[in-house]
């Protein structure tokens, strides 16, 4: 309706209108105001630099939105236009000498500030007007194909540069008219190029007016686009997992396809504008780093700190920081110094991981000397399993607020400090026993817990610790694996004297309802008991423990009333069994099991380790001086018990040593005969032809061994008698020679007799072998195996060189014991099943425990007591040797 009657007519002209006649007529009557479509940022900043007062109260005609007056209002504060109170700043005053957005003339500045100026200045001409590449819609292809030739891969912006480039060149060597022609080959509008170089030059004056210069050399990535970057602010996105980018106010986008970045989208981007179509596209891109980000808008970013800690390589209280731009996280975990940002809390944090924490890294003598001081109390609460001893933290804390100057939150500031302190003031901060001991000690702690414990002449160290669950929770006992098999594991029963009335209350607490009312109260009882065992505390703890109750109360408590497993973990010593480096083979509570698995790994060692120059020579004759019953060493600054024994080598013996006193007495034993036998040899060959009923005996054996076995065996067994049984061994080559003189006659005599008696026990043997093969009735089972397990466990290969002497001469009483047994089994079978109930359990003991268990020094041992039982329960007519019984054996047998 304008155009039709404007442009110089005298009269109304005619408008023809290329669309629908109802669209004509749903246009508004006249254009919007030029107030209400323009960027108000600009008239903001206008107004702010003429003075001219607030837009809220400025009196348009049509006077803008509101939501488009605070939008104005926040690009000028992303642009550090304006500051926090609206007020104008230096940068916004500079902006508003350009005659271009707000945005363009910020990134000006931003090229004078990074040397940039000339770059920036080409590229923001080309962003103050609309894009000289024409893409025609008859031939997009070909149009893309030339100006690719002006794309980077990196950046949009540096096709501007690219592009100004080629026409500047162009223009300086061809007419007019063949520019033209150069801009419609390369599908630019060559218009827009020429307003392109007008808004360059006029831009040029303007910064040339205010003073500043353009960069002589060429300006690098980073500072062309960091200073584009200080324009385009709140267009920064991060690649997120779904392809897309995520920017600022939670908005998301993605590359325009014609962008060279599109291919590969760098992480990191900022665009020259966002446009809506059918979806948000990113116009005009180019690749930045995050840190550009946090340095240009260092005014804009929000900076959260979280989880500060004490840094021991910086040695000093750092803090994580998060940084945001406009909700977009521009770098989500960065270290940095916490005493600027809160001197207090880093202050606190300070004291708290620094000085009290031994691993801050922190070394000064006061340090060290409290450490040192905390260290021994928290091991005295172990020891005495007693937490509070320990001032409590905050006492610590405290201690050292009061002497530290506020502020202190580094470790080179405090030693500066400290070294200044100390020359006034030396025990400024050296803490004393009185202010970290806070409970009260009861009894001799060293007496009743001590460092070490002494075995079998073996000093092994002890370790407490008190934390219940904890595999080492109590008191763990340090075991080098060559000392393995010298721990006395009844003494370890008995752990220390602190813990003794614990442990003994656990016990009686173990007990049966039936037994445990008989001691009550218990805690009474163990108080009484602890006291009157803690003196002795050798032996086995249970049956120490049932001799008191007994000489208290006159209750006998049987041995199957212990409940050893129902002990609390922390009341069983833990043994750690370590190698010469210290480090940790094995541990555990079941020394059992640990000599199991690593008894013959660790005599090995022992014997390795110990051995003396002489050990290993084949000995025929004794020329090695001395053999004691004991030899100390000393390895690692350990003193090390051994027991020298001679080995037997068969046709020599070799000079050994043990880990084990039995083990030793055993081995010394075989070895003693051989070398008797070695040094009687004449003798000895005269023995072997002179056996009388050899043969018998040998088809009696045959079952077991050789002809060959059973003479070495009564070669061997006639010297034990001879000239072992009954003395203690020679340890010296006089005694030795002295023995062989004395005893010698004997040896023929001794060994007639013997043979004699092996002829009638193999004789018995074969008997009774014979019976038991027999067919009999399936309910003498139980017995028949029975008698068959006892008739293994007396004859069997090698039964003449383990049996002392002095209970072979009873095999034949004990085989007439089986006979009758078996004879009355037809008539009395219930008799014999009531005896098998007895003996049984003991025998199974017996026979899974074997000599382990047995107790040294007994005139009766539990072994051979189980086969006068056997007599007395089966063939009570042959006499016992001594008094015997089930319980006589229970009380006797341990455990």
């Amino acid at each position: 309706d304008q155009r039709a009657g404007r442009c110089g007519r005298v009269a109304p002209g005619v408008c023809i209108r290329l669309y629908a006649e109802e669209d004509y007529l749903a246009r508004p009557a006249h254009t919007p105001p030029e107030i209400l479509r323009t960027n108000l940022a600009s008239v903001i900043l206008q107004m702010r630099a003429l003075q001219l007062g607030e837009i809220e109260q400025f009196p348009f005609i049509d006077p803008p939105d509101s939501r488009y007056i605070n939008d104005g209002y926040k690009l000028l504060a992303e642009l550090n236009a304006l500051d926090d109170r609206r007020h104008l700043t230096d940068i916004g005053r500079k902006i508003a000498q350009f005659p271009v957005d707000p945005r363009i003339g910020r990134m000006i500045l931003g090229g004078a500030a990074e040397n940039a100026l000339a770059e920036t200045l080409i590229v923001c001409s080309a962003l103050s007007l609309p894009d000289p590449r024409e893409r025609p819609q008859e031939s997009p292809q070909a149009a893309d194909e030339k100006h690719r030739a002006f794309q980077d891969g990196r950046s949009d912006f540096l096709a501007y540069l690219k592009l100004w480039s080629e026409f500047e060149q162009r223009a300086r060597h061809l007419s007019q008219s063949k520019l033209r022609k150069y801009c419609q080959e390369n599908f630019l509008s060559f218009r827009r190029m020429r307003e392109w170089h007008d808004i360059h030059q006029q831009l040029h004056e303007q910064v040339g007016e205010m003073g500043y210069r353009l960069n002589q050399q060429p300006a690098e990535y980073g500072q062309l686009h960091r200073a584009l970057l200080s324009g385009l602010l709140g267009n920064v996105a991060r690649l997120n997992e779904e392809r897309e980018y995520a920017g600022t106010w939670s908005n998301k986008f993605v590359l325009f396809p014609g962008s060279a970045l599109a291919a590969r989208p760098p992480k990191w981007i900022m665009a020259a504008a966002l446009i809506d179509t059918q979806r948000l596209y990113a116009h005009t891109a180019a690749r930045v780093e995050p840190e550009w980000i946090e340095r240009v808008a260092v005014h804009l970013v929000k900076r959260s700190h979280y989880d500060p800690f004490w840094d021991a390589r910086r040695g000093r209280v750092m803090v994580y920081e998060r940084v945001t731009l406009y909700g977009l996280l521009v770098n989500p975990r960065r270290c940095v110094d916490f005493a600027p940002i809160d001197p207090e809390q880093a202050h606190e944090i300070f004291v708290r991981d620094a000085l009290l924490d031994p691993e801050s890294g922190i070394d000064a003598d006061c340090l060290s000397h409290n450490r040192a001081l905390i260290e021994e109390i928290r091991a005295l609460e172990d020891r005495t399993r007693r937490r509070g001893l320990l001032a409590d933290d905050e006492t610590l804390f405290r201690f050292y607020v009061e002497r530290l100057p506020a502020g202190l939150a580094d470790a080179r500031a405090f030693n500066t400090w400290y070294r200044d302190a100390r020359r006034t003031e030396p025990r400024l901060l050296f803490m004393d026993r009185e202010l970290l001991l806070q409970g009260a000690q009861e009894g001799d702690v060293d007496a009743l817990f001590p460092a070490s414990l002494v075995m079998n002449g073996v000093e092994f160290v002890l370790r407490y610790r008190f934390e219940p669950g904890h595999p080492d929770d109590g008191v763990t006992l340090e075991l080098p694996l060559m000392m393995l098999n010298q721990v006395d594991g009844a003494r370890a029963e008995w752990l220390v004297p602190g813990l003794l009335q614990e442990k003994l209350l656990a016990m009686l607490r173990s007990l049966p309802k039936v037994w445990r009312r008989r001691f009550a109260p218990v805690t009474d009882f163990a108080t009484a008991c602890a006291e009157a065992l803690r003196s002795k505390m050798r032996g086995d703890l249970a049956t120490a423990l049932g001799a008191e109750l007994k000489r208290m109360t006159g209750i006998e408590v049987t041995p199957e009333a212990w409940r050893p497993e129902e002990i609390p973990g922390h009341l069983r010593m833990n043994f750690q069994v370590i190698d010469e480096s210290g480090a940790v083979l094995a541990a555990g509570r079941d020394l059992a099991r640990l000599q199991n698995e690593l008894g013959e790994r660790a005599r090995q060692s022992f014997m390795t380790d110990l051995g003396p120059g002489s050990a290993g020579r084949r000995i025929t004759a004794w020329d090695f001086g001395e053999l004691p019953e004991t030899a100390e060493y000393e390895r690692n600054g350990r003193r090390i018990l051994a027991y020298p024994a001679l080995q037997d080598e068969g046709d020599a013996v070799s000079w050994r040593l043990y880990d084990d006193a039995r083990r030793a007495r055993e081995v010394n034993r075989a070895g003693m005969r051989r070398l008797i036998a070695l040094t009687l040899s004449a003798k000895i060959k005269y023995l072997k032809k002179d056996i009388t009923h050899l043969q018998r005996m040998c088809a009696h054996y045959l079952p077991w061994g050789s002809c060959r076995e059973l003479q070495d065996q009564l070669i061997e067994a006639a010297i034990e008698r001879t000239f072992l049984d009954d003395h203690p061994f020679p340890r010296s080559e006089a005694d030795f020679n002295r023995r062989l003189a004395d005893a010698g006659p004997d040896l023929i005599a001794n060994f007639n007799e013997l043979c004699r008696l092996v002829d009638e026990i193999l004789a018995a043997c074969h008997e009774i072998r014979q019976a038991l093969s027999r067919t009999h009735p399936s309910a003498w089972r139980p017995a028949l195996d029975d008698m068959k397990s006892q008739l293994d466990g007396l004859v069997y290969s090698g039964f003449l060189r383990d049996t002392p002497s002095g209970w072979l001469r009873h095999y034949p009483r004990y085989l007439r014991a089986m006979r009758i047994r078996l004879d009355r089994l037809r008539d009395r079978p219930d008799r014999d099943a009531q005896g098998l109930a007895g003996i049984a359990p003991l025998w199974r003991r017996w026979m899974q425990q074997g000599s382990s268990g047995e107790p040294e020094g007994t005139d009766l041992p539990v072994r051979w007591m189980l086969e006068e039982l056997r007599v007395s329960l089966f063939a009570q007519e042959l006499k016992t040797v001594a008094p015997v019984s089930v319980q006589r054996v229970q009380r006797l047998w341990p455990g």
